[in-house]
């Protein structure tokens, strides 16, 4: 689940926000924050571990065993063949390279980059080798023919289907990530289907072997058309909504490069999706078919052409070679899906208060942490069917969602004049309001409601100049540098704001006004305090702006920090107000308040 980690905030204007207060905004320092220039320091200059270290020798070992292997098979007896038999060693170890040593892209995290390297890993397993099938053939008393098929031909099998399965699985986290929730389901249940078929396929077809393919039962070709058809199903779905996504972001990008870089990122991806399978089916049905030993070695060049590719696709679509602008993807895909309309956003409703001018009651301050109860206030308060035994009422709390409702927006306070109501209400806030902190576990980020709550804060921390940064599937040094730039950037911002409240003080003037109806009407006033906290958490008028006094009144607070200075304006214009505990609350709404 996703979690703010900036603590509660102005309860009805807006959930979430710090309001704590300080004397004087800060001037932005000059100085990085020490924990990011240790983690870049260690991230740039260290040495490598000594498990690093070993991984890398173990590598290095394991490449020229492989090379060595597959030269003695093979021999010299031709360009492609040699060639073959020294590149695809040293291709997939180069790829597994990349995952060794110290690469500020990769991250723990994301499942992207933990899937990319599971594939690299299998990419570079030697079932497909020449030099395996030698290792095959010098086992003693092992049928050559059944030692071809079963162990070489039949694990070759295995290994392709397991890397295009894994390279199916990546593009659907795209998918998933793009809003495209269906799609990536429909592609996950095919490729698990395909593989079913696939395995089946090959064990009919082991018990056959003997047969010539002419001789094979319907129902074993059957099951490879099946597989087939799976493989295709897949591909098209994946190839045409990825296009299809890539030209929406191509007319939505404007100006916009970053937006454009992403749609050329998926045509990108589009492009192997469609290309990788199809050259990865054409290689191992002629490796597959192939009965003579050397035409089988000539036909496995092509399996080197086919995880050069997988090889290409992996490291660049993860983000882990190639622009810099395309290092971290999923972030990409997840602002395409949000710009697109797939991000699972939906709109929020303000509020603005009701004053019924027939109710004889008026709550003029709530508690916005009890979410539920709240919106049931708005529901019964704006209902249009009233009961006959229920009492009208009326509700002057405010929320307020957007910039066009007043969120972020000042009023002046005509007690200062050319001033807004911020300094007066709250003093001056700190840095750390400026700076929105949510927390996303990695493996949830693209679940509905974790992408509908972070569209919702990208809109508030849009409307209210914040700068939101959300902890995820970064490595821990990459959060850690990251987290310093914003705190320095919230802190500028907070010196040009003068320290006033970036969720602004609009929504106190609207409080203000349907107050001033609701007392000219002759309606009672109402407050609601915490459950077991009644009355609890008053601070005077002229001491809102004081830290200290306002520190001391939250250490058994019945208030949030809006109802703080509900209250205090209340005690200052000599209002009387009935208190009650929130637990009261449905009682009151049903009519018996």
């Amino acid at each position: 689940m996703a979690r703010d980690l900036t603590g509660e905030g102005v309860e009805l204007p807006l959930r979430g926000a710090s309001v704590a207060a300080m004397q004087q905004p800060q001037r932005p320092g000059r100085r990085r924050t020490t924990l990011a220039e240790l983690g870049e320091h260690l991230e740039t200059n260290s040495e490598p571990g000594r498990v690093t270290r070993t991984a890398r020798l173990a590598l290095a070992a394991y490449t020229l065993a492989r090379v060595v292997a597959n030269l003695c098979v093979n021999g010299l007896d031709g360009l492609y063949l040699t060639c073959d038999a020294v590149l695809r060693p040293v291709m997939t170890a180069l790829g597994i390279y990349f995952f060794l040593r110290k690469n500020d892209r990769f991250s723990e995290k994301s499942l992207l980059h933990i899937w990319s390297r599971r594939a690299i890993f299998w990419l570079a397993f030697c079932v497909g080798d020449d030099g395996f099938r030698g290792l095959v053939f010098s086992v003693p008393h092992l049928n050559d023919e059944m030692a071809i098929f079963i162990v070489c031909k039949g694990g070759t099998l295995l290994w392709e289907v397991a890397c295009n399965f894994m390279q199916v699985h990546m593009t659907n986290l795209k998918l998933f990530a793009l809003g495209r929730r269906f799609a990536a389901k429909l592609c996950h249940i095919l490729a698990v289907t395909g593989i079913v078929f696939t395995l089946m396929f090959g064990i009919r077809f082991a018990m056959f072997m003997s047969e010539p393919l002419w001789h094979l039962p319907e129902s074993v070709e059957n099951l490879g058309l099946l597989s087939f058809l799976c493989l295709c199903v897949i591909v098209c779905i994946q190839f045409c909504t990825l296009c299809i996504v890539a030209c929406r972001a191509l007319r939505a990008s404007g100006d916009d490069l970053a937006v454009a870089s992403t749609a050329v990122l998926l045509f990108g991806n589009a492009f192997l999706v469609l290309l990788g399978p199809a050259l990865s089916v054409w290689a191992l049905m002629r490796y597959w078919l192939s009965d003579d030993t050397y035409e089988t070695r000539e036909w496995s060049t092509w399996l080197t052409v086919d995880i050069f590719l997988q090889i290409c696709n992996t490291l660049i679509l993860s983000g882990m070679v190639g622009p810099k602008q395309w290092n971290r993807p999923m972030d990409a895909f997840r602002r395409l899906a949000d710009l697109s309309g797939f991000g699972f956003a939906s709109k929020r409703i303000a509020f603005p208060g009701h004053i019924n001018q027939t109710a004889a009651k008026c709550v003029v301050s709530f508690p916005g942490k009890y979410s539920e109860l709240w919106d049931e206030a708005v529901s019964a308060v704006t209902s249009h069917h009233v009961k006959a035994a229920v009492e009208p009422w009326s509700l002057a709390c405010v929320f307020l969602t957007d910039a066009e409702s007043g969120l972020g927006q000042h009023s002046e306070n005509p007690d200062t004049p050319g001033k807004c109501w911020c300094h007066s209400i709250y003093g001056r806030v700190p840095a750390e309001t400026y700076l929105c902190v949510v927390e996303v576990e990695p493996e949830h980020i693209d679940c509905q409601a974790n992408r509908q709550l972070l569209s919702f804060k990208r809109s508030d921390a849009s409307a209210m100049g914040q700068l939101l940064v959300i902890k995820s599937d970064q490595s821990d040094t990459e959060w850690q540098i990251q987290l310093a730039q914003a705190a320095k950037n919230a802190q500028q911002l907070c010196f040009e704001k003068d320290g006033r409240a970036p969720w602004g003080c609009q929504w106190f003037e609207k409080w203000k006004q349907n107050l001033d109806l609701a007392a000219q009407l002759g309606q009672e006033l109402h407050v609601f305090y915490f459950a077991e906290r009644k009355g609890q958490g008053k601070v005077p008028w002229d001491h809102l702006s004081d830290e200290a006094a306002k520190e001391r009144a939250r250490q058994k607070s019945g208030l949030g920090a809006s109802q703080t200075a509900e209250v205090a304006y209340l005690e200052r214009m000599g209002l009387t107000f009935v208190e009650h505990d929130i637990r009261d609350f449905k009682a009151f709404i049903a009519g018996a308040g």
